[in-house]
This record gives C-alpha cells, structure tokens and sequence, in this order.
C-alpha cells in the first residue's frame, strides 16, 4: 500500500486513504498543512498586492540607457504641496510674529517653535511664573487670533 521512496529522490509519497504524506529529507509533512501553507502565501500575496519597483527597467534605449518608471512619473504634485506648505508655514510664522508678547512668548515655548522641544502647559506655567490655567487661558486666547487672523 505505501511506494517505497528511491534512493536518489528528494523525497517520496506515501498514499493513506484520507491523506497524502510527503516526506522530505526524513520529516513526514501532511498533505492538508502544505495547502494551509499555499492558502497562507496567497493570502499574503492578496493583502500585499502587486508590488512594482519605481527603478525597473521597463525599456533600454540603444545606448543601454535604461528607461525605469520614476523616470515616467511627475512628481509635480509633491513640489506643488511642498511650496504650499512652506508658504502656509511663512504666513503662520508672520502672524504669530504679530500677537502680543506674552501670547507669542507662550505659543513659541508650548509648541516648540523657538528651536527647543515643546513644553507642557504646567511646564510653561512654571516658567513664565503663573498659573496653568492663565497658560490654558493665554493660549486659547492667542490660538483663537490666530485664527481669526487665518481667514
């Protein structure tokens, strides 16, 4: 009833009523595990989808210039979205440039602007010499005109 394996194969089958038995290099693996495996891999392959590199050749020229797909994209949306930010980031910095001192002082400490990490409310308290509520209030208060500022 089983095949007797060959010496020279890598490996061999055994044939059970209900199952198939794989052996390779002496460990005995079922049939119904290898196609959990296989559907395993395919539902990895699903959740991944096709995977395509931005630097495959997709084409080369005479001169062996290889033509790759960044070379096909635009990337003028990322330029478009970069200067945008950078003038949304000037404009932000000019109005909060224009609030009055202690407003300004206690945005640049809370947010970090100054170049240092930003600091909590009480930590900011505890630096300009008042309380945490008056840094909530100030600062509600100076987010408010900037946006109002803002447009």
């Amino acid at each position: 009833m089983f095949a007797q394996p060959e010496k020279h194969a890598p490996f061999f089958i055994k044939m059970r009523p209900a199952c198939l038995v794989f052996i390779f290099g002496g460990q005995k693996v079922r049939c119904d595990r290898i196609a959990n495996e296989i559907r395993m891999q395919f539902r990895r392959d699903k959740k991944t989808g096709p995977t395509v590199s931005l630097q495959e050749s997709l084409d080369t020229g005479k001169d062996d210039s290889a033509l790759t797909l960044s070379d096909l994209l635009q990337d003028t949306a990322c330029m478009e979205e970069n200067c945008e930010k950078k003038d949304d980031a000037a404009r932000l910095r000019g109005l909060i440039e224009a609030l009055p001192a202690r407003e300004r002082q206690l945005i640049v400490l809370r947010y970090g602007l100054g170049g240092q990490p930003p600091l909590t409310q009480l930590e900011t308290a505890r630096l300009l010499g008042i309380s945490r509520s008056y840094v909530s209030r100030l600062e509600t208060h100076a987010m408010d005109l900037l946006r109002q500022q803002w447009g």
